[in-house]
């Protein structure tokens, strides 16, 4: 059976290491970055079926990799999540409105997590 593959992208460990471990427990490969030159090249390399990306990070931020991913017709239509500290509706609205799929607002719970992780994917299929 193929495991859906999700890269995660998030500038702080710990967070990178539960969201892996997580996604892990339930069954998902996990594909890991720690800033965002590293995840738009492991998007890249890798076509996963889902990304999770943190929005604030130092270098790249998520916009500016969902930026440079929408550019490229092998990684454009790779669906989106960012985790985000933001919780102002305007925010939101703007993250919606570039293309993507979902956002969690931090903190967040991980059975939250998971539960948008299943929903984005089952309505990629």
């Amino acid at each position: 059976m193929n495991k859906e593959r999700i890269l995660v992208i998030e500038d702080e460990n710990d967070q990178l290491e539960n969201i892996c471990f997580v996604l892990k427990q339930d069954g998902y490969e996990t594909i890991d970055a720690d800033d965002g030159r590293h995840g738009l090249e492991m998007a890249r390399v890798y076509s996963p079926d889902l990304i999770i990306c943190d929005i604030n990070m130092p270098g790249l931020n998520g916009y500016e990799i969902l930026e440079e991913l929408r550019k490229n017709p092998k990684t454009a239509q790779i669906p989106f999540i960012f985790l985000t500290v933001f919780g102002r509706s305007d925010e939101v609205d703007m993250e919606l409105r570039l293309g993507v799929q979902d956002y969690i607002t931090k903190p967040f719970y991980f059975k939250d997590l998971l539960a948008r992780v299943r929903r984005v994917l089952d309505e990629k299929k």
